[in-house]
């Protein structure tokens, strides 16, 4: 029964990743014959301030159905541990010891990047974003991130590893020290086993990374500087928006300069797409995974980087005009 549905996680991978990206193209793309499932996607693409603007009961009896934003740090830390598992069982497997040892030292690149990414993002999370109490994004989209990073180290394997894994006894003696064995032999020899273009790989993971954090650490230090967020210990500023009787307090917004942010509204997306794009040169042709989370990726930093910029020209009349969505100088 294992065995059977470790032979089938292949194809349902790729079509969790089809169905997705087909999703986010959905939201990109006006289709008048689709706008109900248009709008659902939208409303899941919401968070944060974008909440203000999603698509009125676009899901019906769930369209109000949000959690905490701050809940980011459950995606990292439950694809952090997740990640751990899958190597251990991917380095422990038969597969693994009969593979090239060039290709030993990709795959085992691959999944520690994961790591790290993963790691660094969670900590980023905890430590450093400052988010609005108020701030929520949707029940579904969580649900989703939840199953998304379940499913990312999954994807970067080759297609035999789960049934690899899955006949392969745990409890075998010495089975430990094995997969630690094999990870320290290849990591000695790793920059050698690995060639220019792997290495290349590597390099432009290292600068989407760099990117992603100097951006975040730049939202972060706004949002202090505007008294926003739990870790602030200034008073918060805040603006009342009359809503009907009531009134409803909301955020001091600013508007985000320096580094990428001179030239783009979502450079913390930009550098997300640039790290997948270093994991599909590192691995190249090797597994065609990297390919369908990079393809899905820029679908839907590209919608959620384009309602970004919308809101922020809405909502700043000085907003630069020349500072682009996601792709400096083209979108």
């Amino acid at each position: 029964m294992l065995t059977q549905l470790a032979a089938s996680l292949p194809i349902l991978i790729r079509s969790f990743w089809i169905l997705a990206t087909f999703a986010a193209l959905v939201g990109l793309i006006p289709l008048p014959f689709a706008q109900g499932f248009r709008n659902a996607v939208l409303l899941s693409a919401c968070r944060g301030k974008l909440m203000e603007i999603k698509p009125p009961h676009a899901l019906g009896p769930l369209s109000d159905w949000t959690v905490p934003q701050k809940w980011f740090a459950h995606f990292y830390a439950i694809g952090a541990i997740w990640n751990t598992v899958i190597t251990f069982f991917f380095l422990s497997s038969p597969l693994y010891y009969s593979l090239d040892p060039t290709h030993e030292a990709v795959y085992l690149m691959v999944l520690v990047l994961l790591e790290f990414h993963l790691v660094r993002r969670f900590l980023e999370t905890v430590g450093l974003m400052r988010y609005p109490e108020q701030a929520r994004m949707h029940g579904i989209a969580y649900l989703f991130g939840v199953v998304y990073y379940l499913v990312l180290p999954l994807t970067v394997l080759p297609d035999d590893a789960f049934e690899s894994i899955a006949q392969f006894d745990v409890k075998m003696e010495g089975v430990h020290g094995a997969a630690l064995g094999t990870a320290g032999k290849v990591g000695q020899d790793l920059l050698h086993l690995l060639s220019l273009r792997n290495k290349l790989g590597v390099g432009i993971f290292l600068l989407g990374s760099a990117l992603q954090s100097h951006s975040h650490y730049l939202l972060a230090r706004l949002a202090a500087r505007s008294g926003i967020g739990s870790k602030s210990p200034r008073r918060r500023r805040s603006t009342s928006i009359p809503t009907g009787t009531k009134k409803t307090t909301t955020p001091r917004y600013r508007i985000p300069r320096g580094g990428g942010f001179d030239y783009v509204s979502c450079p913390h997306y930009l550098g997300e797409i640039v790290i997948y794009l270093g994991l599909v040169v590192l691995t190249g042709g090797l597994v065609t995974g990297p390919w369908l989370v990079l393809v899905w990726v820029v679908a839907n930093l590209v919608l959620a980087a384009g309602l970004t910029h919308h809101w922020y020209q809405e909502h700043f009349k000085t907003y630069p005009k020349r500072r682009r969505a996601i792709i400096p100088y083209i979108y």
